[in-house]
């Protein structure tokens, strides 16, 4: 069971380090230095290298123990750090032997002279042989002596020492038995002395960093920006530095908005009248970057809570409404700017679409954006600059020409000029949209000044409106935003009353005036300034409009550079490999083929596709991998399982026996397919007196230094949570602590027992109940730091530690081997499959039930044979429509595309197909 936080030691030194007291991972490092220093000499087995490895291991936990978030998972934190310092070392160690003995191949005379390693080792190993031996007694040295050393035979060896043949093969098994446990002894004590030096948490403690990785402040002095960025960064768990990130980019672009601003406002004519228009650009730069905030804030929550897939969905739910908002501009203003914007807004929700739905590559993002710097300039050159496009603001500023006394028209308009008077404002960029009724047109306004909010949605709608009817009535109301953002801007109350009066009178005006045919008195009243008296040139013809262009081009080209070298940024694009081959379906003679390719491992990835096939919970039959390939296919299986060993060894018989049902993912298909027959798997050790017999030596060997067989296969602790089911032969005991239980494996090594009739040797009743208490009941308690699940959304499921279709079908799998279904709640089991099903084959768990079924083919595999172990079949209605899809998939082979390929994953489908069809026989 997991450290309580109060006894847990390492959790106050993890703290303290994280608020600056440096010198308290010296504790840590004392306390998992033996840890640490076994796991390197389990790979490197030289005493230099793994002081080396240790050493690498504490300097990189140090530096990115900010990332760690839960302190008691530091020691299986730290040995993953150490596994995959080691491992690192190692390679590079194999690349510079390899390089040695290139050398000295080519240099003779030197390599003669150069001390040899493994002539070391030999001679290392004769001594401590001749020193086991000599501390035999004489009798049983005697007996090894003659048989072992010269060769002579149990009968020559009882003539020689005048005993009989019994006698001397007694005497042999006592000698090998006491040579055996002194050896083991001998090897025990060295392992017990493996150790790094006594200065190896001070020589660690010299080579560390200031601080680690994105920890801010020190000691219990910590600045309030230091609280802050720790608690986003609890709200939005990502990489430490995103935080920090995300506030210099909104740092970053409102230096770049403040001097695009700063150069916009230059060009307009310093006069009083003008003055406002300054202090809404100087607010526009601050708007635009808290906007820019607000995006990689979200983005930062996005990409630490959903798939990168899903963070594009939503994105293209937004980039839909940005186009919808541009489209409906368009209706009112056909400027190239409003055009610029439904381009820009497609392109987004193309990409978005594409990378979120189709599996287009991200890179996609980066060219849409290079493209639209490229091509939008010339659409710029129309956009609107001046600012005061709200009636509201430019009749409190006196720009609203005097309607003076009322002109009608003297006719009622029709619905077509109702529009025309739409699209006459709206050219002039003074209505976002209208709405026409019967014989009343309704305008809507562009807000007084952009907000944070009216930013990211994408509309500059203020809700202030104005009401025309067909027969010059005219009425404007002001929306409660917009007569506070005028009050701001003005630092003074407003008359709401007055405002509303003066717009309809001058909007009634206007309007008779446009459907006189009188245009240009028109937009005299609703204006008295024209552009010249407020800009001091055309801005698209100034030299800071084109620098703005040319600064985003090259800025974006950079980009576009930049990330294509980043990793897999142009592939996994099912869209691509679809437009250039086709989603084809695997054929028989496809999988033949393939399954002949991965017999000769002749193309790259066979190795990965084979052990991915072996590894699934079902297996395509003999007769889809074909006559000419059944004997190929064999011969690699048999080779897998029999590794080599020699037969006159027992040791190492029994030891691959008992590393076929520790990972029994190949015999399980070997057997269950069957590929290899009762008497061919025989041939190789697999039969039940040799399973029984290994099984039961290492049961009662007292030396095996092992966990024993029972404990070793199947045990399953008293309290269920305590999670050290899933460890097989742990070196270190922090190491036992596992997440979840691999109930799949578990499974298929309580299967294979069973066929070789020796579930005898497991306590069955003891391992079912304990199965069956994993079962989702009104009683379940979730254990400290498992997933949450909803309880009520999981019940009849099976959790043990990942509550899954998968995880369930492996404990009924597992009961049911036991013969024990009796021990659960079916109908609850049916019913909790039942609950996730979405029709068409499909399950699919909601998102915040905490359930892990994704609407996969293995979900719904697992679900079938669940619900065909409970006899539940027949309550699915479409299950005569089900049918799995077995597909090629493309692979990307150097950076390209190459043409598609049958992979393990194909054949899996196929597998499942089949098995769907057993059972619609049945």
């Amino acid at each position: 069971m997991m450290d309580s936080p109060i006894t847990n030691p390492d959790r106050a030194a993890i703290e303290a380090v994280k608020h600056g007291d440096r010198d308290r991972f010296a504790e840590l490092v004392e306390r998992h230095q033996r840890m640490v220093y076994g796991i390197a000499w389990s790979y490197l087995g030289d005493a230099d290298l793994c002081d080396d490895a240790a050493q690498e291991t504490f300097i990189k936990a140090f530096r990115y123990l900010g990332a760690l978030r839960d302190a008691e998972r530091f020691p299986a934190w730290l040995s993953k750090i150490a596994r995959n310092v080691s491992a690192t070392l190692l390679r590079r160690r194999r690349s510079d032997l390899a390089g040695r003995r290139r050398w000295q191949a080519e240099q003779p005379d030197e390599a003669a002279a150069a001390p040899q390693p493994a002539a070391e080792s030999d001679e290392n190993l004769k001594e401590m042989l001749g020193r086991t031996l000599s501390e035999l007694p004489p009798q049983l040295r005697e007996c090894l002596v003659l048989f072992y050393l010269e060769g002579k035979s149990i009968r020559e060896a009882a003539e020689i020492l005048g005993l009989s043949e019994v006698a001397v093969k007694t005497r042999l098994h006592r000698a090998r038995c006491a040579l055996r446990g002194r050896l083991e002894e001998q090897i025990e004590r060295n392992l017990r002395g493996l150790a790094p030096r006594k200065d190896f948490a001070a020589s660690v403690m010299v080579l560390l960093p200031a601080k680690p990785l994105g920890i801010v402040g020190a000691g219990g002095g910590a600045s309030l920006l230091s609280k802050a960025g720790g608690w986003l960064l609890g709200l939005f768990p990502m990489m430490i530095f995103a935080l920090w990130m995300t506030v210099g980019q909104a740092g970053f672009s409102y230096l770049i908005m403040s001097w695009y601003m700063r150069m916009e406002a230059a060009n307009i004519v310093d006069k009083p009248e003008n003055a406002f228009r300054k202090t809404l650009l100087r607010r526009q730069a601050l708007t635009m970057s808290l906007g820019v905030l607000c995006v990689f804030i979200f983005i930062v929550f996005a990409m630490s809570h959903f798939s990168l897939f899903t963070y594009f969905q939503i994105l293209a739910i937004y980039c839909l409404w940005g186009f919808y908002q541009s489209i409906v501009r368009l209706r009112v203003n056909r400027s190239g700017f409003a055009y610029g914007q439904v381009l820009a807004n497609s392109l987004f929700l193309l990409v978005s679409v594409l990378i979120g739905f189709f599996g287009a590559p991200v890179g996609l993002v980066f060219v849409v954006i290079f493209l639209m710097n490229l091509m939008l300039p010339r659409a710029n050159r129309t956009a609107p600059r001046r600012h005061d496009y709200n009636l509201f603001l430019r009749a409190a500023n006196g720009i609203l020409g005097e309607p003076g006394s009322e002109r009608p028209s003297g006719r009622v308009a029709t619905e077509p000029e109702l529009r025309g008077f739409a699209r006459f404002l709206g050219e002039q960029w003074l209505i976002t949209d209208y709405a026409l009724s019967g014989a009343t047109l309704l305008l809507r306004l562009p807000a007084v000044r952009m907000t944070v909010l009216n930013s990211l949605l994408g509309t500059f709608a203020g809700r202030s409106t104005v009401m025309i009817q067909s027969d010059g009535t005219c009425n404007a109301t002001m929306s409660p935003t917009d007569a506070k953002l005028l009050s701001t801007l003005l630092k003074h109350p407003i008359d709401i009353r007055a405002l509303e009066d003066g717009v309809g009178r001058v909007i009634k005006n206007a309007f008779a005036f446009f459907l006189n045919g009188q245009h240009t008195e028109a937009r005299k009243l609703l204006s008295t300034l024209e552009d010249e008296a407020i800009f001091v040139t055309d801005f698209s013809k100034t030299k800071a409009y084109r620098l703005q262009h040319r600064i985003a081009l090259i800025a974006s080209l950079a980009l576009l550079i930049g990330f294509s070298f980043l990793p897999g940024i142009w592939s996994n694009s099912a869209l691509v490999w679809g437009l250039a081959w086709g989603d084809k379906p695997v054929s028989q003679a496809m999988a033949q083929q393939a399954v002949s390719e991965w017999i000769r491992g002749d193309r790259s990835g066979a190795r990965a596709d084979l052990l991915y096939l072996w590894g699934c919970p079902a297996h395509p039959s003999l007769s889809l991998i074909g006559k000419e390939n059944a004997a190929g296919y064999k011969r690699l299986v048999t080779k897998e399982l029999q590794m080599d060993f020699d037969e006159r060894n027992e040791g190492a018989l029994n030891a691959r026996i008992i590393n076929g049902i520790i990972n029994p993912d190949l015999l399980y298909i070997a057997m269950s397919t069957p590929i290899l027959p009762s008497e061919e798997l025989a041939q190789i050790g697999f039969d039940p007196a040799r399973v029984r017999e290994a099984l039961a030596l290492r049961e009662r060997d007292p030396k095996a230094n092992m966990t024993p067989v029972r404990e070793m296969l199947f045990q399953i602790p008293k309290k269920w949570f305590d999670r050290k089911m899933g460890v097989i032969f742990p070196t270190v005991p922090e190491l036992r602590r596992f997440d979840t239980l691999d109930i799949e494996t578990f499974a298929k090594r309580l299967w294979i027992l069973k066929q070789f009739d020796c579930l005898d040797f497991i306590d069955r009743e003891t391992i079912a109940k304990q199965i069956a208490a994993h079962q989702v009941s009104p009683d379940f308690r979730i254990p400290t730091n498992w997933s949450p699940i909803d309880l009520k959304e999981a019940a009849g499921l099976f959790d043990f530690g990942m509550c899954s279709l998968r995880e369930t079908w492996a404990g009924l799998f597992a009961l049911d081997t036991l013969g024990r279904l009796d021990l659960i709640d079916r109908e609850a089991c049916i019913r909790g499959t039942l609950r996730f099903y979405r029709g068409k084959g499909v399950f699919r768990a909601d998102a915040d039930s905490g359930v892990s079924i994704h609407g996969n083919e293995n979900d719904a595999f697992y679900a079938m044979e669940s619900l065909s172990r409970l006899n539940g079949l027949d309550r699915i209605p479409d299950f005569g429509k089900w049918k799995f899809h077995p597909m090629t998939q493309a692979a990307m082979v150097d950076g390209r595309v190459q043409p598609r390929k049958v992979t393990g994953e194909a054949l899996q489908s196929w597998a499942y197909e089949e098995r769907l069809e057993r059972l619609r026989a049945k």
